[in-house]
């Protein structure tokens, strides 16, 4: 096994410095886009620059009636952003803790994203819960949303690999062997095609034979990412001796292929792995097929 292939399926570890430093990287992240988103939202309305902080300071520190009132001030502005800060890196920090217990058990994940979620959707509505002069719901919610979101994209680069980890660990025993078979019938199909290319180099085998070696690579790398077996030296699918039985046995090869590609495709949610068959099975019938097609018929 590479090391390449070795570092694709190690999983996160719950280190706890990690998880704090990542935390409030992402937490200041957020803070950090939504000050600014702040700032704008003031800006275009013709207000002053710090009236969105001093205004929720205020309201914090004092209480909505007093928050009503509240004009821009550096101080109280000063005061909001501490605080505002410090609950961003306390957030950034329960959310890197909850992606790399996902990153640790894939299993988890569901429950994990949906109590996340629940969080989320209870902050986002808390900051849009008061309507003060000319601070309304969609100022604060969009700040809220486009924070969020930065601190989110932080947090998934640092875990590159969590939605293979997450795939893995939700596929069913059919998705897998499915797949080993896929990647089992397009290496010996390319074997064959290889053979044929050299036994009958004026057929249009050779120029597919590229192709083929393109098809059995991206079904690799997918067995590789999800920890699955790779055929070793696998056996040409097929022996002939005219160029037309190799295109025809080629042909018979590649909708057997489609067959299980449609199969397969019928009931495997999983979007990464649906793109990668669908891809292949376009390229099946649209190219390999039509191509010895054409050439049967020439």
């Amino acid at each position: 096994m590479s090391e390449a292939a070795s570092l694709t399926r190690t999983r996160a570890a719950l280190r706890p410095v990690q998880i704090v430093r990542d935390g409030v990287v992402a937490g200041l992240i957020g803070a950090a886009v939504v000050a600014v988103a702040h700032g704008v939202a003031d800006v275009v309305s013709g207000e002053l620059i710090l009236r969105t902080p001093t205004v929720l300071g205020t309201l914090i520190l004092e209480g909505p009636a007093a928050a009503q009132e509240a004009t821009a001030d550096e101080l109280r502005a000063l005061e909001f952003t501490g605080l505002h800060v410090v609950a961003w890196m306390l957030l950034g920090t329960v959310g890197s803790f909850l992606i790399t217990l996902v990153d640790t058990k894939p299993k988890l994940a569901s429950i994990v994203f949906g109590g996340f979620a629940f969080v989320f959707i209870s902050v986002s509505y808390l900051s849009g819960a008061y309507s003060l002069p000319g601070l309304g719901a969609m100022h604060l919610w969009i700040g809220t949303l486009l924070g969020s979101g930065a601190a989110a994209i932080y947090l998934a680069r640092r875990h590159p690999q969590l939605a293979s980890h997450i795939e893995r660990a939700h596929l069913t025993v059919t998705t897998r062997s499915e797949i080993e078979r896929a990647l089992a019938l397009e290496a010996s199909g390319c074997a064959a095609f290889e053979a044929s290319a050299a036994a009958f180099p004026e057929s249009p085998l050779a120029r597919i034979l590229e192709e083929k070696r393109g098809h059995v690579v991206i079904l690799s790398k997918l067995v590789s990412d999800l920890d699955l077996r790779a055929p070793t030296s696998p056996e040409p699918a097929w022996q002939a001796t005219s160029a037309d039985q190799a295109m025809r046995a080629a042909i018979a090869h590649e909708r057997e292929l489609v067959d299980l590609y449609d199969r397969f495709l019928a009931g495997v949610p999983e979007l990464r792995i649906r793109d990668v068959f669908l891809r292949l099975r376009f390229h099946a019938v649209d190219s390999t097929i039509a191509q010895l097609e054409e050439h049967l018929e020439a």
